[in-house]
Formats: structure tokens, C-alpha cells, sequence
């Protein structure tokens, strides 16, 4: 549950709220409007130069299909593209409560209990992008 924090937010500090959250909504929004099967981006240069995967190849896809509620093919894109939809999606809801309510918002449960879930995210991140470089080596 979340609770808001007693200290008010400055008006610089909501405004930066603001913008953070609409900058969000707008690469959501983008990737929502072009179809899943179109790429967003011109191809990877990581993967033109040496032929494997860099660590966020298929990132872009995975979060047009995840936009698009194809959630099969988004975890084929890239395995951690719906949770990176679903925490932007989440950063955005954030922002607009705070930047309206002026007040800062915490998870009532303390939020450094998230950074090992973060940590242990980046960790699956890294060990993903090595096994698929390793993979695309052995071929």
C-alpha cells in the first residue's frame, strides 16, 4: 500500500515530476500507435559490428508486443521487457500522484526492501545477456 509522506514538494520538484511522467507516457504511447510487427529503431549497431546480441536486443520489440497484450512473443523478444513495461507503466502512476497531490509517495512497507529485488533484477539481466552471448558463440 502506499502512503504519502507528511513534507510538501516544491514547485520545481512537481514540475520535474510532471515532465519525467509525460516524457514515460509519450515513449508508451509510441510504442503503443506503431504496430508490433514494425521495428521502432534502426538495428543494433553491437549486433552489426560482432554478430551477437548486445544485452537489450529485442527490448524494443518485447515492449511493442507487450503494449500490444502479445505477452508470448514480448518474453520470446526479450525476457525482461514486460516487467520494464509494467515499471513504466507503474513510474508514471507515481509521478502523476505525486505531481497532483504535491506530496511525495513511498510504499508503506519500507522502499529499501526494493533494492534487492532491483539488484537481483539487474543480476537476471546480465546473466541473461551472458548466456545468450554464449549461446550465440557456440553456434
Amino acid at each position: 500500500m502506499m502512503q504519502m509522506l507528511p513534507e510538501g514538494l516544491s514547485l520545481r520538484r512537481r514540475l520535474l515530476i510532471t515532465g519525467l511522467a509525460g516524457g514515460i507516457l509519450v515513449v508508451l504511447t509510441i510504442v503503443l500507435a506503431i504496430p508490433a510487427s514494425r521495428i521502432l529503431f534502426p538495428s543494433c549497431l553491437f549486433h552489426d559490428l560482432t554478430g551477437m546480441s548486445c544485452l537489450t536486443c529485442g527490448l524494443t520489440r518485447s515492449l511493442q508486443a507487450t503494449a500490444h497484450g502479445d505477452l508470448p512473443a514480448a518474453f520470446q523478444y526479450h525476457l525482461l521487457g514486460p516487467f520494464l513495461f509494467a515499471g513504466a507503466v507503474a513510474g508514471v502512476i507515481t509521478c502523476v500522484m505525486e505531481a497532483s497531490a504535491g506530496k511525495r509517495w513511498v510504499l508503506r512497507r519500507q522502499v529499501s526492501r526494493l533494492k534487492p529485488a532491483l539488484f537481483a533484477l539487474l543480476a537476471v539481466w546480465l546473466i541473461c545477456g551472458a548466456v545468450r552471448m554464449v549461446i550465440e558463440l557456440a553456434r
